[in-house]
């Protein structure tokens, strides 16, 4: 499924907000065991939740494309399992994938209730293998094809293109909670072929352990805001946040004011010469987990030349616990 969403960031999952209330959709049987699909409206979006176990899924906000909305995919890795969750108008009456093989696979249809979504439906399926499939196909009462519709490589769960690999690192270090990491920036194509400019945290947690990520961002142009400041870090403790993101070229220092009231001193790293920008890339740690609460630049005199307070956001950012990434909106 498309998901409305604040940033086109590749980061690392984040677990939806708690429903005000949810209302049953649909519950049935697999050949992978009994799931469930309840669903609620949050802030005037329609949110929808699978439980599956290893397969489960939860968001809120969709895209509906000309009939049916691209389904977003859950894979069970270790035994090649996959899931698929979307919506569809009531006009749909039946919702096939297409592999390049040219197998396909059928979904199952459920109506929302009019209390939460009036004229929409849920379609779920279940695959025995996280291998991405290559056409979404949509048909009518009548048994007319009435979507057709090429599906990006992100439709494979299980897969994951290395934005980064071969690649130097821009910079590394000691992370906040003793572990060793890496600020990496490159240029990357989208699912869309289209060029993006990269920029991540990696981390080893342990020596000689996995270089593991902790976020990234993409984005087609990066030289159209004074600052944009991601931030992306792990609640278990010792919790951490590592800020990173673009300044524009005037900067030659840049001052991070928490939410606990600390400043984090910004380093500034020349963006690689292939994003073509005068952009500096940005970088800052800091044990716990605090937002952004204003940015502010200076210039190599230490004049001020941009000051940013960010929106006030509500809840903490590990009151869901494990990790998580975001972008810092500044106010205008």
């Amino acid at each position: 499924m498309r998901r409305l969403a604040l940033v086109a960031l590749l980061l690392l999952a984040a677990p939806a907000a708690a429903a005000v209330h949810q209302v049953p959709i649909a519950h049935g049987k697999s050949r992978f065991g009994r799931f469930s699909i309840s669903g609620s409206k949050s802030g005037g979006l329609l949110c929808l939740s699978l439980d599956a176990r290893a397969l489960s899924d939860a968001g809120c906000g969709f895209i509906d494309l000309g009939g049916v909305a691209d389904p977003d995919t859950t894979g069970d890795c270790g035994h090649h399992r996959m899931s698929l969750l979307g919506t569809a108008s009531d006009e749909v009456a039946g919702v096939r994938f297409r592999y390049a093989s040219g197998r396909t696979l059928r979904a199952r249809l459920y109506p929302i209730p009019a209390s939460i979504a009036a004229h929409t439906q849920v379609y779920v399926a279940f695959a025995g293998s996280a291998r991405g499939f290559r056409w979404l196909d949509a048909y009518d009462a009548a048994g007319h094809r009435i979507v057709h519709r090429r599906q990006p490589s992100s439709s494979a769960p299980c897969s994951f293109v290395d934005p980064f690999k071969g690649s130097p690192a821009v910079a590394s270090g000691q992370a906040p909670d003793g572990g060793r990491y890496q600020f990496r920036a490159a240029r990357a194509r989208n699912d869309l072929g289209t060029l993006n400019d990269c920029v991540g945290i990696r981390e080893r947690h342990t020596a000689g352990g996995k270089l593991e990520s902790l976020g990234l961002a993409c984005d087609e142009r990066i030289g159209d805001a004074d600052a944009r400041v991601f931030l992306a870090g792990i609640c278990r403790s010792p919790a951490e946040t590592f800020y990173f993101g673009f300044a524009a070229p005037a900067a030659r220092g840049v001052a991070l004011q928490l939410d606990n009231g600390q400043t984090a001193q910004a380093q500034l790293y020349p963006a690689p010469a292939a994003f073509h920008t005068a952009d500096s890339l940005v970088l800052a740690a800091v044990p716990g987990a605090q937002r952004v609460r204003s940015a502010t630049g200076y210039d190599a005199a230490g004049k001020q030349i941009f000051s940013h307070r960010a929106v006030s956001q509500k809840g903490g950012l590990c009151d869901e616990g494990g990790s998580f990434a975001t972008e810092t909106q500044f106010e205008d």
